[in-house]
């Protein structure tokens, strides 16, 4: 965390709108507009935001506080790595039959543009990749498929705020690393 804050605040310190612009182009505002009624909307606060701290605020979004992203739409994000950074919306069904007739038949939504750059993209596909072979996430790594992904912790909030001592934790990733076909976050 103290690696990402001092980078954050070496490259956006300055002009925090940058970052956001980032976090916008990452798409981890919002819904991630999967056919499901009632699906909570990710929050994360902006620089023109009543609420934004101009001391604090950058460097604990940038290590994941001070913001609210749902499982799926952080498995989403994730899934975009995996893509070579395109954003896939999330599915619940492919097909609907009736009498081994088919209904109605669904294809994935493929963003257009890529989140990052590709090169960006490779960097963060072997750093996942690392956190698992040598990483926080080592004791997942295995002899017979690749892993990517991340470990994650949040400090959980009681009534009088955060709580000492008592955290979430949290892995989300994708394998096999070369060519995805699975992802999990957990």
């Amino acid at each position: 965390n103290a690696g990402i804050v001092m980078l954050a605040q070496k490259y956006f310190g300055k002009n925090p709108e940058k970052f956001s612009h980032y976090l916008d182009k990452f798409q981890l505002r919002g819904q991630t507009g999967i056919a499901l009624e009632g699906e909570a909307e990710s929050v994360i606060k902006r620089p023109t935001d009543r609420s934004w701290n101009k001391t604090i605020s950058l460097p604990f979004i940038s290590h994941g506080y001070e913001m609210k992203v749902t499982p799926l739409k952080m498995l989403t994000f994730y899934n975009a790595i995996a893509n070579d950074g395109y954003m896939v919306r999330p599915m619940l069904v492919k097909q609907i039959r009736s009498n081994q007739e088919i209904v109605e038949e669904f294809t994935p939504h493929v963003s257009k543009e890529r989140i990052a750059s590709e090169s960006t993209i490779r960097q963060m596909q072997e750093a996942l990749a690392g956190v698992v072979a040598n990483g926080t996430a080592s004791k997942i790594n295995s002899p017979y498929y690749s892993i990517a992904g991340k470990t994650g912790t949040a400090q959980l909030n009681g009534p009088k705020g955060p709580e000492e001592g008592k955290y979430h934790a949290s892995f989300a990733g994708f394998f096999p690393v070369d060519k995805p076909k699975y992802s999990m976050i957990v």
